[in-house]
């Protein structure tokens, strides 16, 4: 590692190191039969909870709006 101070510069080998990881990762995950696991959606329509910000914007709106 080189003796170099956090955002004091760049340094071109790095980035060029950092797009590689970057695009090796996004071309694996474009490529994987599989989608990548995430969090499940809240469900407004079970929760009340969740359709209250949107009612604040919106007054007309639904409950149930997904």
């Amino acid at each position: 590692m080189r003796d170099v101070k956090p955002l004091e510069r760049l340094v071109p080998e790095d980035l060029a190191q950092a797009a590689v990881v970057e695009a090796t990762f996004v071309y694996n995950a474009a490529m994987r039969d599989l989608m990548l696991p995430r969090k499940p959606f809240p469900h407004p329509e079970l929760d009340e909870e969740h359709s209250k910000p949107l009612k604040s914007v919106m007054p007309g709106a639904p409950a149930n709006v997904r």
